[in-house]
């Protein structure tokens, strides 16, 4: 160690009668910065002035780098409390005051360059030199004072209450300056009756009192609560009460304050309780999503496992980012080994610390000593607390204690907060669940029901996705349902992934219907489906998100959902069977109105060709021909019955062509007009010209003449058809006189075989409509006319240009 820069050893002296100092010894150490602290009178300005030379001792000596404080010169230098500036004298001249004997060749120039550079070294930034001592800021005049006793570059400098006329901003600027000095090795005496500055800058404080030496400490071994205590005489348990007290009012408040709130407290306590200005606390985390580390172990869970920064104290911004995420280990630094080793880990002197990147970062960053201490819980490792200082010593070992009581304080708050929250996600997750079983009960499900029930599962599981997978056939299993936690459907890479996790359902032992763990982030369970087997699956993003009560609670979501898949397959049954059941008495009626619809031509064509044929009957030319015409027009109306079945059917099987070309919207309903029989009262009106319709002339014919035909057997002339275009369409409305249509009839009578009120026709000539429109890309419908009373109107709605 190098030899004390400043020695006081043995000091007295009186002033009258009355002793001001009595055996005062201390040092001070090139690169160590010693406070001197005591009430007013305790003989701390005098023993300054003897330091300096200004008064001489009566006792005891002074030596200033081995040489006797009275032939110090130069290599001692003061910076008294009220800085012994000259305001009308600029910053240069104050810089060189009474120097000038020793520099008598130097130019104005060359001075004013000199004091720009010190000035520029010290980081005191004074824009002009010229201006007068007077016209500068409190801190400004502070740094010209200890510019000037650094201007002969002097081993020990003392500093009388150098921060005490300043604001907060000035007083901090002028403490990075002492802690630059102090690196750059000048021995420094500070006095000052500030304490948190003390313990914020200083190695060492010496107290006085009555002149006298009570003690000499570490600044990182002692309380600030200690200190006073030396100061004023008073007991010195009375820092321990006061200790003990503040731990009762903090456990009181963690009594009351929310758990998220409790670190945060807890490490502003542990700042003040140990005097300790950067501080903070690191939780051990998953590296990939932040959430609380899962208990489970294993190599792959001791990578994943990190430290994060989650609550501090008085940390620069630099310190701050190298500290903010770390591994646990070694590569962690010291936070990392004290979590690993699960014990205290100290380092007084960081540059002579094992070498490692982040003991030299912290170097860099201004660290010169270190502690951490592990926050152990009831399943072991929590968190870890660690303190930083910018000088090098060691925490006393009640330091420690009280430390290690504080980390016991913060890992119950931390394991509250934990069950808190783990509380919190199994409510969610059963209220997820309450969510899905409500979806599921609801009065009739589809596959995109249950996809939607699985919503509220893959969020409460903090899935991915999930999926239902049946697998009753022949490989692979098929889709049922599938969502992600974003709500959109499964596609893509992640049904490819859980499709092959069905499979692999499949393969298990068919006692074994547990959910199983199957690849890297993903579980699936085997569900009942009636007529065989399927899978449940889910996917995660991370593997550590996979809790422990997630395959249990998949076993019950598989139950559940496959008892709503055989309710769904069974009520898709019964709907079919009662289709089969509608449809075969649809059929039945059909066939018995066909079967009169066609023996009414048929039976009228038999008597008049029997007529015909009679050979004891001689019938005129005129008769012959009316007789031959009535054979003619049953035989049309007979073809036009098969034409129509032939319609429908291939309309029901998908099988219907359109010869598409350009048609005349307004040529084609007056050629429908005509093709009508019994129309006789009809008016056509058409909105301004039509543009031309991307269709198949004669299948719009065939809707217009089944519309019209419609109007004619069910309503009562006259008849109305009206024709516009608008937006890109056009549509053609046809009104009739009749009684009007039922409510429950209106969407019924584009089903195939539904007749109206009048139970005339087959039933399907408006279910021709329908298909031959919607395969144009239209659309048709019933409505309501602006009359008064209104009247039914039919709608035809016709795109203009092609569609897909």
């Amino acid at each position: 160690m190098a030899a004390p820069a400043l020695v006081v050893e043995g000091v007295s002296k009186r002033f009258k009668r009355h002793r001001v100092l009595d055996d005062v010894s201390l040092t001070v150490a090139p690169g160590e910065l010693v406070a001197l602290v005591g009430e007013n009178g305790a003989g701390k300005t005098t023993l300054v002035r003897c330091i300096a030379g200004l008064i001489p001792t009566d006792r005891g000596e002074i030596t200033v780098e081995g040489v006797s404080s009275s032939r110090a010169g130069n290599r001692l230098s003061v910076v008294w409390q009220d800085l012994a500036l000259c305001d009308n004298l600029d910053v240069v001249a104050n810089l060189f005051l009474g120097r000038e004997l020793g520099r008598p060749l130097m130019s104005e120039s060359r001075m004013h360059s000199q004091a720009h550079a010190l000035l520029e070294s010290l980081d005191v930034h004074i824009d002009d030199l010229h201006r007068v001592a007077g016209q500068l800021s409190g801190g400004q005049r502070q740094g010209v004072a200890i510019a000037r006793a650094l201007l002969d570059e002097p081993g020990v400098l003392v500093l009388d209450e150098p921060t005490s006329a300043l604001g907060v901003a000035e007083a901090a600027s002028v403490q990075r300056l002492m802690r630059r000095l102090r690196r750059a090795g000048v021995a420094m005496l500070l006095v000052s009756h500030n304490l948190d500055q003390v313990f914020a800058l200083a190695d060492r404080v010496v107290v006085l009192r009555h002149g006298k030496v009570v003690a000499d400490v570490a600044t990182n071994e002692v309380h600030p609560d200690d200190i006073v205590a030396m100061i004023t005489g008073a007991a010195t348990d009375s820092a321990a009460r006061k200790q003990l007290h503040q731990l009762h009012s903090l456990v009181d408040q963690l009594a009351e304050v929310q758990p998220a709130a409790s670190l945060p407290l807890i490490v502003s306590a542990l700042s003040s309780a140990l005097a300790v200005n950067r501080l903070c606390v690191h939780l051990v985390e998953s590296s990939a999503d932040g959430e609380p580390r899962p208990s489970r172990s294993g190599p792959e869970a001791a990578e994943r496992v990190r430290l994060v920064r989650r609550a501090s104290v008085g940390l620069p911004d630099a310190l701050a980012a190298l500290i903010d995420d770390l591994p646990l280990g070694s590569a962690g630094g010291l936070p990392g080994v004290a979590g690993a080793r699960g014990e205290a880990i100290v380092i007084d002197d960081l540059r002579t610390a094992p070498t490692s990147l982040l003991n030299s970062q912290l170097v860099a960053a201004g660290v010169l000593s270190a502690w951490a201490m592990p926050v152990l819980g009831a399943t072991g490792l929590i968190g870890v607390v660690s303190a930083y200082a910018d000088r090098v010593g060691t925490p006393s070992e009640p330091q420690l204690e009280l430390a290690r009581l504080y980390s016991n304080l913060a890992a119950s708050a931390i394991e509250r907060e934990h069950l808190l929250d783990e509380v919190t996600r199994r409510n969610r997750i059963l209220e997820s669940l309450r969510s899905m079983l409500d979806r599921l009960a609801g009065p009739s499900q589809s596959d995109d029901d249950i996809g939607v029930a699985l919503l509220p599962l893959c969020i409460g599981i903090g899935a991915r996705a999930a999926a239902i997978f049946d697998s009753t056939h022949e490989p692979p299993p098929v889709l049922r349902a599938g969502i992600t936690s974003l709500g959109m459907k499964v596609t893509g890479a992640i049904e490819a992934d859980m499709r092959h996790a069905a499979e692999l359902v499949r393969k298990l032992d068919a006692s074994d219907q547990r959910a199983q763990r199957l690849g890297h982030a993903t579980v699936a369970v085997p569900v009942a489906l009636p007529g065989g087997a399927g899978a449940l699956v889910a996917i995660w993003p991370d593997p550590d998100l996979i809790g422990d009560v997630t395959f249990d609670l998949l076993d019950d979501a598989a139950r559940t959902l496959g008892l709503a898949i055989e309710r769904q397959d069974m009520e898709e049954a019964r709907k079919e069977s009662s289709a089969l059941r509608r449809s075969s008495v649809l059929q039945r009626e059909f066939l018995m109105r066909l079967s009169h619809e066609l023996r009414t031509p048929l039976t009228a064509i038999h008597g008049y060709a029997s007529t015909l044929r009679q050979t004891d009957v001689h019938w005129d030319e005129d008769a012959t021909g009316e007789f031959l015409e009535r054979i003619a027009t049953e035989s049309a109306r007979m073809g036009r019955l098969v034409a129509d079945l032939l319609d429908s059917s291939v309309i029901e099987t998908g099988g219907l062509r359109l010869q598409l070309d350009w048609c005349d919207v307004e040529l084609i309903i007056n050629q429908a007009v005509s093709l009508v029989p019994d129309l006789h009262d009809v008016d056509v009106t058409v909105a301004g010209p039509l543009p031309a319709v991307w269709a198949d002339h004669d299948r719009l014919e065939q809707v217009v003449v089944n519309v019209l035909a419609n109007a004619v057997r069910h309503g009562a002339e006259p008849v109305s058809v009206h024709a516009s275009s608008a937006g890109g369409s056009v549509t053609i409305r046809v009104v009739d006189s009749g009684r009007g249509i039922t409510p429950d009839l209106v969407e019924r009578l584009f089903e195939p075989y539904v007749t109206g009120s009048t139970s005339r026709g087959t039933g399907i000539g408006l279910a021709i409509v329908r298909g031959i429109v919607e395969a144009h890309g239209g659309a048709v419908s019933f409505g309501l006319t602006d009359e008064m009373p209104p009247r039914t109107e039919l709608r035809v709605v016709l795109p203009v240009e092609p569609t897909e």
